[in-house]
């Protein structure tokens, strides 16, 4: 006869040592996170979105990992929700070898880096919550469920997360993310030159 008079379960919510922890990134996100890497690991970011990332908030968030300089040069990214389920995977998105995701606004097109793929909401929408994005070395394998996300790369060094963001807008005429007197001046250029046969 055996009787239980307490019992103590500790519950880890960190998904590997180190979690980069960036909070809510706002709207009109512009964040680069040096992230160093060794063989065989996996680094995850956490944040979270107040604003959806879609066509209907003509909003969009766009990841990639330009600027890396990884051994390989060849990097994998896959986004999870709060629960653990994948969301989306990338490979060879970003230019090169290096990975891409984008979600959110699709009738406005956000140039491409290199001869990567330009931004255009490929991978979906983003609801407002909590995400987990994954990042390593190709190869890298992103399952569906639990966070899954393994490296078996050799490749080390200095990975370059970037996240930009933000709302379309009309009056941003040159597509530079600022509203001022050059988006005017071309317009005023575009507009007395006619639009051409």
């Amino acid at each position: 006869d055996a009787r239980w008079t307490s019992i103590q379960i500790e519950l880890d919510d960190s998904l590997g040592p180190p979690l980069i922890d960036l909070g809510d990134i706002g709207s009109a996100a512009d964040i680069h996170q040096n992230l160093e890497i060794a063989s065989n690991q996996v680094r995850w970011v956490r944040f979270t979105v107040s604003l959806p990332a879609s066509a209907e908030a003509q909003r969009y968030l766009d990841f990639d990992t330009e600027g890396t300089t990884i051994s390989n040069s060849d990097t994998v990214m896959a986004l999870y929700d709060s629960q653990g389920h994948k969301i989306a995977e990338d490979n060879d998105d970003g230019s090169n070898f290096l990975s891409a995701l984008s979600f959110g606004l699709t009738n406005f097109v956000r140039p491409a880096i290199g001869n990567g793929i330009p931004g255009n909401s490929r991978d979906g929408s983003l609801e407002p919550g909590e995400y987990f994005l994954a990042i390593g070395g190709f190869p890298m394998t992103c399952n569906q469920t639990n966070f899954d996300a393994t490296s078996t790369s050799n490749a080390s060094g200095s990975l370059l997360m970037n996240i930009k963001g933000g709302r379309y807008c009309r009056a941003d005429y040159n597509n530079d993310g600022v509203i001022d007197f050059f988006d005017y001046l071309d317009f005023v250029q575009e507009f007395s030159s006619g639009c051409g046969e």
